[in-house]
């Protein structure tokens, strides 16, 4: 266990939460990161616009660019077209090993393998 960088509190622990999952999401056991990220991208597109532009705040802010190019994916598979901020985020030559086995389309996109 990795101590947060963000301030922990009871508002913005649950994006906390989904964050440092994305972050281990090789990590999990008994769970493979394309499994782990379709129950997680539930977990985030359950979210108001207000709530989505705070997630991506933290995200920007505390995370690490595979984590951002994660949360980016979800956001943009499920149509949120301000997933592209995090896009801007990122390195255009990074790319981000992950293991997403082909499920998620646009993956390439945002350089995850």
């Amino acid at each position: 266990m990795v101590p947060s960088k963000a301030p922990i509190s009871e508002q913005n622990k649950g994006y906390l939460e989904v964050l440092d999952a994305l972050t281990d999401i090789k990590n999990i056991p008994d769970s493979c990161p394309s499994n782990t990220l379709k129950l997680l991208s539930r977990k985030v597109m359950d979210l108001d616009e207000s709530a989505l532009r705070k997630f991506m705040r933290l995200a920007v802010k505390y995370y690490p660019p595979a984590t951002k190019a994660l949360l980016g994916l979800i956001l943009d598979e499920n149509g949120y077209l301000k997933s592209r901020l995090l896009f801007k985020e990122l390195n255009p030559t990074t790319r981000y090993k992950i293991g997403l086995e082909g499920i998620w389309p646009q993956a390439g996109e945002w350089n995850i393998l």
